[in-house]
């Protein structure tokens, strides 16, 4: 029997993945120049199935002779060990390595330069290790030193960051800017996650925790005083709105009354209470002034009204009382004794017709009353004078009376030569009715 006929299509091996081409290529002796294979080779040699290097005094097994050209694979690995650590060293320069990277990679490096199964110089390269090595613990050294600095740099950072927070909070008082305080709180919050660099994060351990406890109890205490003079404000606000709320009402009751002098206290006096009262919510506050201002308006416009009115009845009452004081006027002095009575009836008559016409402008009240009191003292002067001159005793009474009238005038007359202005011409307003007494009692008879 014939044997079978071999197809025509030969069996396609499967591809290799682009990571084990890499991987191949980067394992193959013909990734490194021959000559460099060469010189590795050289620490090497094969026999009996196996592949010895030259290490030192002593030579060792580093693995099996299976590969085609045992030494250059073996060899490949040197090189691409001190690849490895001449890349090390290079990577030490970019000072980018933190030193948990460095120490990571040297523990790495360090256990394959122990016994590497490679072929070539193992002093040299273990020397190349050593060299990386006390280059990366220079730079670990340098790298401690500058984490060092940045830590204390921090600290102390923090610490005024913590002792500004503290001397806000104790500052506080009742006339504390809340809004402008907290924003300083909030840019020392800043500031301290400026200050906490990715360098020194973390390291102060238990300082900077201790810090962060102040700077955080600082900016507590800022928050409940603050809470504290929400609430109380809002509490001020509401008793403010509540004080005001019973002014209005008063005001709004005394609005349509009629009693204008007692009106008018009694807006002033509210006015008073609402000053005193302080603030409630502006949208309250403007609310209940309307409400109040409202009220005001109505008693003051009904009053200004009715005072119009009677402006023009008061001008006429100050022409008759006008009229009346030159009747009065008239009646002094008086000549002699024996008109004393009539001069009195007809004062008293004046004066009921006085007393019936009414009121007068404001601002001719006293100047009114002090005519009318003018002539009113000078009729009493002639009655006491009248009834002192029927006493027992009249020329003495007389006299004596003279003598003080006279006394009193000559001392006004020094005051009056010392004084000057309003007190001037009260003095001599005093004078002329002192010379008036005197001359009515020097005219009367004994």
């Amino acid at each position: 029997m014939n044997a079978p006929e071999k197809s025509d299509e030969a069996e396609v091996p499967s591809a290799p993945s682009p990571s084990q081409v890499a991987k191949q290529a980067a394992s193959s002796p013909l990734h490194f120049p021959p000559e460099a294979l060469k010189d590795a080779e050289k620490w090497g040699r094969v026999e009996g199935g196996a592949v010895y290097v030259k290490d030192g005094e002593e030579e060792r097994e580093v693995g099996p002779a299976t590969a085609e050209n045992p030494l250059a694979f073996y060899a490949a690995k040197y090189l691409r060990l001190m690849d490895k650590i001449k890349s090390f060293s290079s990577s030490l320069e970019g000072g980018d390595l933190k030193n948990r990277d460095i120490f990571s990679k040297l523990k790495d490096l360090s256990a394959s330069v122990k016994d590497p199964k490679a072929v070539g110089d193992m002093q040299a390269l273990r020397g190349a290790f050593e060299d990386a090595k006390a280059k990366a613990d220079s730079i670990m050294e340098e790298n401690r030193e500058k984490y060092s600095a940045a830590v204390a740099k921090s600290v102390e950072a923090h610490r005024k960051i913590a002792e500004q927070a503290e001397a806000l909070a104790a500052s506080i008082n009742s006339s504390t800017n809340w809004k402008q305080m907290g924003q300083q709180f909030q840019e020392l919050f800043e500031e301290w996650k400026a200050a906490q660099s990715e360098t020194a994060r973390g390291a102060a351990g238990r300082e900077a925790e201790a810090l962060w406890t102040r700077f955080a109890a600082a900016r507590s205490e800022f928050n409940r005083r603050r809470r504290e003079w929400v609430k109380a404000r809002l509490a001020s606000k509401a008793e403010a709105k509540a004080a005001k709320e019973k002014i209005v009402e008063k005001a709004e009751a005394l609005a349509s009354t009629k009693d204008w002098a007692a009106g008018s206290r009694a807006f002033g006096k509210l006015m008073d209470e609402w000053k005193k009262a302080g603030r409630a919510d502006r949208e309250d506050d403007d609310a209940l002034w309307e409400r109040f201002k409202a009220a005001s308006d109505r008693f003051y416009s009904s009053r200004n009204a009715e005072g119009e009115e009677a402006g023009e009845d008061e001008k006429k009452n100050l022409e008759a009382k006008r009229a009346l004081l030159d009747q009065a006027e008239k009646l002094v002095p008086i000549k002699s004794t024996g008109d004393i009575k009539e001069v009195r009836r007809k004062l008293e008559s004046i004066e009921k017709e006085w007393d019936a016409i009414g009121r007068v402008p404001r601002d001719e009240v006293r100047r009114c009353e002090d005519r009318l009191k003018k002539v009113e003292d000078q009729v009493e002067a002639a009655e006491r004078m009248e009834w002192k001159r029927t006493d027992p005793r009249p020329a003495q009474r007389k006299q004596l009376l003279l003598s003080q009238l006279q006394s009193k005038i000559d001392m006004l007359d020094k005051d009056i030569s010392r004084a000057e202005g309003d007190e001037k011409k009260k003095l001599e307003e005093e004078k002329e009715e002192k010379e008036a007494w005197l001359k009515t009692l020097q005219d009367m008879k004994d």
